[in-house]
């Protein structure tokens, strides 16, 4: 896929194509990561989703629930 850089205020900017985001779980204002390797190539990483601890209890049970 073949982008553009535009001028945005004093920087540059590459717009990321809708698929691309999606596919990538970004969106305005999501935080990303980039540099440029030695080889000329862009990457761009974004960071996984932190688990909060409802996220990590959601499917657990009590001890006084469960059975045996």
């Amino acid at each position: 896929m073949i982008g553009h850089v535009n001028k945005w205020g004093n920087s540059l900017g590459i717009r990321v194509p809708k698929p691309i985001a999606e596919q990538l779980g970004i969106e305005k204002g999501s935080t990303v990561e980039f540099f440029v390797k030695s080889n000329h190539e862009l990457v761009i990483l974004v960071p996984t989703k932190t688990a909060t601890k409802d996220d990590l209890t959601a499917n657990t049970k009590t001890l006084d629930t469960v059975t045996a």
